[in-house]
């Protein structure tokens, strides 16, 4: 991450990537960059953006842990907005079932048993992992396999050449699996956790929602 890729918020101002600017309050959809119409805001924002990036660059692009198996947050619900390296933030791309990959890295509070749930779908909507939501909308997906591992290997290198390999690590998706959950025994300490939802005519994506319970 660098200082221009970041966005401000002020009033209703919204400075993006430090090359376009919107009026929230006329314009909510932010199609509309009013840059050089408002210089005297710009100023603004950038001289706010550079106070920020001084006291978090340093640090900004540190991988940060997700921890797990606390007393504070049992279960923990990991998302792909989180996932190191490449993420999804949007919903029109959970509902498009974009087809890609991420891992969470995750540090192991207390060694233990744990649930380890994976999803394509918030568990709340109840949705199956190859179909649609119950209402109808989304992409099927033909998934009818789940994988997981723990690691700090290469993600795409186990995905596309080992990972299936690893006897206790996959399951298989019917059409009517909401959720798949593995139980593994977890060390203490830290960690990287792949998933991966593989199906017919080359499908391959990681789980979107996981939700981890130590029991």
């Amino acid at each position: 991450m660098r200082a221009d890729q970041a966005g401000v918020l002020w009033k209703r101002w919204r400075l993006l990537e430090n090359r376009e600017l919107y009026d929230l309050e006329t314009d909510p959809l932010q199609q509309n960059n009013v840059i050089d119409q408002h210089p005297e805001i710009v100023s603004k924002l950038r001289e706010r953006l550079a106070i920020w990036w001084d006291r978090v660059g340093k640090t900004a692009n540190e991988a940060q842990r997700i921890i797990i198996g606390t007393e504070y947050e049992n279960p923990t619900k990991l998302s792909a907005t989180e996932w190191l390296d490449v993420f999804i933030d949007q919903q029109r791309q959970i509902l498009s079932g974009q087809q890609k990959s991420g891992y969470w890295l995750i540090d192991v509070a207390h060694a233990g048993n744990y649930d380890i749930e994976l999803r394509r779908w918030p568990k709340e909507t109840n949705g199956a992992i190859s179909g649609t939501l119950p209402d109808g909308t989304g992409k099927a997906l033909p998934i009818n396999q789940a994988s997981l591992y723990l690691t700090g290997h290469n993600h795409m290198s186990i995905g596309e050449k080992r990972a299936y390999q690893f006897e206790g690590l996959s399951k298989q998706v019917r059409n009517e699996d909401k959720a798949i959950v593995f139980t593994m025994n977890l060390k203490k300490g830290p960690t990287a956790l792949h998933t991966w939802f593989k199906g017919r005519d080359n499908t391959m994506l990681s789980a979107y929602y996981v939700y981890i319970r130590k029991k």
